[in-house]
């Protein structure tokens, strides 16, 4: 194979070996040709030597000169590289919660944690609210307005700025409202208490405090009006009983209607507060006198309606009567008399010794309206029934009034207006001719033959 050699210079020599042609010389080129297409890269040559240093840049912020022992670097403010040497304290306590109320929480809601299934590490809360015992305490002051199912920064403790505390003045305590929230009225009834904090600035977007409650509602809760704690485990069981909010008078007592109220009242059987029964001490004795001060002494059967009183009498008498009953039952049939120095004894009397003048003598009742109805003290009375209009009165059925059989009613027209019989629920009045009164002055009577069977006779009209 032939080797070409090229001799640069000028001339430029081609040399051909072996040489079959005698050498060419070039004395003058011709015009450039097109460049060539660029070679491949080749390797890369080693590093140089390095090149002198830069000039220096400017000093940077640094650490701020001066601090005592024991002091942190602190920011100072949210400027960048802000910082001050201080104390080491933490004034403020964050946590991260995650509202699941099921609704958008506004910054300075007091909240309470809850169980709730949810990952990572944070608090699940919601509302907080004085009225719901569930809802309370509250453990964390939000910081910032958190959406429903969101997390966001809470306050445990410290300084919070950037709410509504345009209703507050400055050193208001705070505490959880009902109804959730916060207040400055200190809630009452059976809502919890817990105190928060105080109000540091009054204003509507911008108000601050200082948060120092939260986590902890009061052990005790309030009490309704006249309402008191009883000894308990918890400390906490609430009388089923109210009692007075004031004073009585001298002498008044307190008074339960069985249904929780107890009130001051007195002993008068003009309000219907008598004494009626002794049940506690089943053998009372006097220390002294008894009094009745004008009173009945009424004596009821167990389960009774209806007693029996002695009542003193309505006339003065001329001196103090003392009476001694008898020491022993008496016979079938005997009386009791009195020695007229008070002692009485049971003794047999002939029957021509004694007038029952009880029998021969009626108690009037008079009436004067167009209706009546007869009561249980009307037995063996007369009753008048006066007025120019006419008159009716009703016997009523045994079970409103109980008359013993063999009670007689008696009733004179006195007045103008003739008088009519009627017969109550279930009664029977039965009658030879008619029930009402034949003229002025005439008197008709009734006489109880059974339970409410009754027989009218006298001076009767159809």
């Amino acid at each position: 194979m032939a080797d070409i050699i090229v001799t640069p210079g000028s001339p430029l020599v081609v040399t051909i070996n072996p040489p079959t042609v005698s050498p060419v010389i070039i004395t003058a080129g011709g015009p450039a040709g097109p460049a060539g297409a660029d070679g491949a890269d080749g390797a890369t040559g080693p590093q140089g030597p390095a090149g002198a240093d830069g000039a220096d840049g400017a000093d940077g912020v640094g650490v701020p000169a001066g601090g005592s022992t024991g002091e942190s670097l602190l920011k100072a403010s949210d400027t960048d590289y802000d910082t001050e040497w201080g104390d080491p304290l933490i004034d403020t306590v964050y946590f991260t919660v995650k509202n699941v109320s099921g609704g958008e929480l506004p910054k300075g809601t007091p909240v309470h944690a809850v169980l709730a299934d949810i990952s990572g590490n944070v608090v699940p809360v919601i509302a907080a609210d004085a009225s719901i015992p569930s809802a309370m305490p509250c453990n964390f002051i939000l910081n910032e307005t958190v959406a429903d199912e969101a997390e966001g920064q809470a306050l445990l403790i410290g300084y919070i700025q950037g709410v509504n505390t345009d209703a507050f003045d400055v050193g208001d305590v705070v505490y959880v409202a009902s109804g959730g929230g916060y207040t400055n009225s200190k809630p009452t009834g059976t809502d919890l208490i817990q105190n928060l904090g105080v109000v540091v600035k009054s204003h509507p977007s911008n108000g601050s405090g200082v948060v120092y409650g939260a986590g902890r509602s009061n052990d005790t809760p309030n009490l309704p009006t006249g309402k008191f704690f009883i000894g308990s485990a918890t400390n906490t069981t609430e009388s089923a009983y109210t009692l007075p909010t004031a004073d009585g008078t001298a002498n008044q007592f307190m008074k339960t209607d069985g249904a929780g109220a107890v009130t001051f009242t007195s002993i008068t059987q003009a309000t219907g507060n008598e004494l009626e029964n002794v049940v506690e001490d089943t053998t009372p004795q006097l220390g002294g006198t008894l009094d009745s001060n004008g009173n009945e002494i009424r004596f009821r059967g167990t389960g009774h309606t209806n007693y029996v009183a002695i009542a003193p009498s309505t006339l003065e008498p001329g001196s103090s009567v003392t009476f001694y009953p008898p020491i022993a039952d008496g016979t079938t049939g005997q009386v009791i008399q009195t020695n007229g120095s008070g002692k009485l004894s049971f003794v047999t009397r002939a029957t021509e010794d004694y007038v029952d003048t009880a029998a021969n003598t009626l108690t009037e009742n008079t009436q004067t309206g167009t209706t009546y109805t007869t009561v249980l003290t009307d037995a063996g009375k007369m009753i008048t029934c006066n007025n120019a209009s006419a008159i009716t009165v009703t016997i009523p059925p045994n079970s409103s009034v109980a008359y013993e059989a063999g009670t007689v009613l008696s009733f004179i027209q006195k007045g103008a207006g003739q008088v009519t019989l009627s017969a109550g629920a279930g009664v029977t009045l039965n009658n030879a001719n008619g029930l009402k009164t034949a003229s002025q002055y005439s008197v008709i009577s009734c006489w109880k033959e059974d339970t409410d069977t009754w027989i009218v006779y006298g001076d009767t009209t159809a």
